[in-house]
């Protein structure tokens, strides 16, 4: 029988023992509530383990690594704050093998810790913001533990969490983290109008969180018969679908539906979820899935990266030697993106970073890590223009990308193709 307790009643040693893994919800799904609990209660629970997605706030405490042993996906958003205190132990994986991995207990989930609303039936939980890969952390936990904000909205999909497998449910009233859409800068607005060229009408879009894909989505309004089958969905796709853009009628699986695997963005986005039939919130073991993405016709991935060498090689992990991206879904992405008959997998950046002072096109990645291997890239795009690489040797490669550089680099890098393997 599921256990009712009050946020100040919660003694998570009734449910985590010393030693055990514990799993949460991450980005717009993080547990606020019980994860502060958590960073609170960890020195008396003895030694537990954590794994940690993406977060998005700072609910977990840099004090709390002393007493849990934590993995994350990343260094994006505020993960990067436990790089300083040699903390942040990176695991390298796709976002679509995170459920495998945790029913094969290759990442151990003893407990999971759910952010859910309310369903509207009363005979079970919503996963409301994100279906992601809790519903499978669920099925491998010995114990669920839910906190039930009844601020969150109701959503369809992979949504719905059986009582039957929660021990406890906290019930709250908290906002859910709110997000504005990023101010867009010159060089943005014309990355986007960059890729908005290689879209048609009647394609299939999965865009990222931040500025660069933000654009691309402006960039979109003139289209027609637009789907969206994504990881995120943000305010500007919703715009899309709003302005007539987006419509969904093209796709040949989930006609007429949005997919997303997260819900991330505005209040206003969060409300337009509710209950609304349009959109279906699914696992990545869907949303991600090579199989689902080589049925979308004229599937386009478009995702950020921090810096790609003159091969195509794609890093968007590591920057200056410090772990601030994550590998998510963009291999994902962009492979499906190939498997799909006219598809295009889109890899775009700003030619410049740290205030224009260094080149985002390289001779070789500066800090050895590759996230998008030069045999899956296709096109790569700045505000300078499109790179087309896909069935391109080496040395035409480093030529397309050369000129796709800030021009204050391009000599520079000219003079590294001697270099090239």
């Amino acid at each position: 029988m599921t256990e009712r307790v009050a946020p100040e009643d919660i003694d998570l040693a009734a449910w985590i023992k010393p030693g055990d893994a514990v799993v949460w919800g991450q980005m717009t799904a993080e547990p606020a509530t019980l994860v502060e609990c958590l960073s609170e209660q960890a020195m008396r629970l003895g030694g537990i383990r954590s794994f940690v997605g993406l977060s998005l706030a700072e609910t977990l405490t840099t004090d709390s690594s002393r007493h849990i042993e934590l993995s994350f996906a990343g260094g994006s958003q505020t993960n990067h704050r436990f790089a300083s205190d040699g903390a942040l132990n990176a695991l390298p994986v796709h976002l679509s093998r995170i459920p495998g991995h945790l029913l094969a207990r290759d990442i151990p989930c003893d407990v999971a810790l759910v952010n859910a609303a309310q369903a509207g039936g009363g005979g079970s939980l919503n996963l409301s913001l994100s279906a992601d890969y809790m519903g499978t952390a669920a099925k491998a936990a010995r114990a669920v533990i839910a906190e039930v904000n009844d601020q969150l909205p109701e959503t369809f999909g992979d949504t719905e969490l059986s009582l039957d497998k929660v021990a406890a449910t906290v019930p709250t009233s908290r906002p859910p983290p709110a997000f504005a859409p990023p101010e867009l800068s010159d060089a943005e607005r014309a990355i986007g109008a960059q890729i908005a060229r290689l879209i048609p009408d009647g394609a299939v879009l999965q865009t990222g969180v931040g500025a660069i894909p933000s654009a691309a989505l402006e960039a979109l309004a003139g289209k027609r018969d637009l789907s969206a089958h994504t990881g995120l969905l943000t305010d500007a796709m919703v715009s899309l679908i709003e302005a007539g853009a987006v419509s969904n009628r093209s796709k040949p699986i989930d006609t007429g539906k949005t997919v997303t695997a997260v819900l991330y963005g505005t209040l206003d986005l969060y409300r337009w979820a509710h209950r609304n039939e349009t959109l279906n919130v699914r696992e990545v073991t869907y949303t991600h899935a090579a199989g689902i993405l080589a049925e979308l016709e004229r599937f386009f991935a478009i995702n950020a990266a921090i810096e790609v060498d003159l091969t195509g090689q794609v890093n968007s992990e590591i920057a200056g030697g410090r772990p601030v991206g994550i590998i998510g879904g963009q291999v994902d992405f962009s492979r499906g993106a190939l498997a799909s008959p006219g598809g295009r997998s889109i890899i775009a950046l700003r030619s410049t970073a740290r205030g224009g002072s260094v080149s985002t096109i390289v001779p070789k990645l500066s800090d050895g890590i590759v996230t998008t291997a030069r045999s899956d890239v296709d096109v790569i795009v700045t505000e300078y223009g499109i790179a087309e690489l896909a069935g391109v040797p080496v040395f035409e490669r480093a030529r397309r990308l050369i000129a796709i550089a800030h021009p204050d680099f391009r000599t520079e890098l000219e003079a590294s193709l001697d270099q090239l393997h």
